[in-house]
């Protein structure tokens, strides 16, 4: 009797694959959108998935893997300009590789094959964003060398409630507007200076009159701050056009809060909720579905406060090449 073994192959992506890798994509979206169904609907469609997948591999490399001519996997990146001054960063979004649960070994041989035309290529530091749904990827992933980094969660604004019980101060909340910059430019500087310092270690440093100015001036641009008589005490802002950030932020639907702090003293009095509060009914009054927020898993405060109400949707890990 013959026994017949099954062949598997990884092989360069190219447009003979991107049918079957595009209906991978949606399957593994469709595995985090059962788990949060207010994500967007559009990533559900694979012409959709192939236009952000075929933009790929017309300018960087990717892998296939090929089981009995069978596409069970892929794994794909492109170079980030800018992402903490690393000119040399290569960015694997959530729907930029796939193997099934039964197949998760592939990703070893097949970020095997990819790393090193990248790091060819002089792209020592590599990320990958992976679905809160795909836990067993997760797993492969930190088994590859990659850490957790970056969280990104989302709220149905439809559905979102804050409970008041604790709130006893009555500080004043407001949007801001063009005359109010000079009042949250330093406590952004100090939101930036919190980020910067252990054990963050986020460099920024975005903050100045001429960059705010620029940034409030854009529609769906927003920012409210706190105060406690005339002293600004905190403030929130949000954007509805966010850039490099996830292509789930990135919808016509969402809006992303890309900046929150409270002075430390006035900590501890919801003043975070009441800011998000604006936030949220500012979404909801513009008929966008869902406020989305990125952090640090490293930021503990942060971390604390986000988890409270917003549903993550994808880590991020990074691995750098020396």
């Amino acid at each position: 009797m013959t026994v017949v073994r099954p062949k598997t192959k990884i092989v360069r992506f190219s447009h003979e694959y991107l049918d079957d890798v595009a209906k991978l994509a949606v399957k593994s979206y469709l595995k985090q959108f059962h788990k949060m169904p207010f994500l967007p609907e559009a990533l559900k469609k694979e012409e959709r998935m192939k236009a952000f997948l075929q933009d790929i591999i017309e300018h960087y490399p990717g892998v296939v893997t090929i089981h009995d001519d069978d596409v069970i996997g892929y794994f794909c990146g492109k170079q980030i300009l800018s992402y903490q001054d690393r000119m040399n960063a290569i960015y694997i979004p959530e729907w930029g590789h796939y193997a099934d649960d039964d197949h998760s070994e592939i990703y070893y041989n097949m970020y095997k094959e990819i790393a090193s035309t990248w790091i060819d290529r002089g792209y020592r530091f590599h990320m990958i964003s992976v679905y809160q749904a795909e836990t067993i990827v997760q797993e492969t992933i930190a088994w590859l060398g990659f850490g957790r980094y970056i969280i990104d969660g989302a709220v149905n604004v439809g559905k979102f409630s804050i409970d008041h019980k604790k709130i006893t101060e009555d500080y004043e909340i407001r949007v801001g507007t063009l005359s109010d910059l000079h009042l949250v430019i330093p406590l952004s500087l100090e939101l930036e200076q919190y980020l910067a310092r252990a054990p963050i270690f986020l460099h920024k440093e975005t903050t100045n009159i001429h960059y705010f100015r620029k940034w409030a001036e854009k529609e769906g641009h927003k920012f409210w701050l706190a105060f406690d008589d005339s002293t600004p005490i905190g403030f929130i802002q949000i954007e509805s056009d966010a850039e490099d950030v996830s292509t789930i932020v990135q919808d016509s639907g969402s809006v992303s809060i890309t900046g929150l702090y409270v002075s430390p003293s006035y900590r501890n009095h919801d003043l975070g909720k009441r800011l998000l509060e604006q936030a949220v009914q500012w979404t909801l009054d513009h008929g966008y579905k869902r406020l989305c927020v990125d952090f640090e898993s490293v930021n503990n405060i942060g971390r604390e406060f986000w988890l409270k109400y917003f549903k993550p949707f994808s880590f991020s890990y990074y691995r750098y090449t020396l």
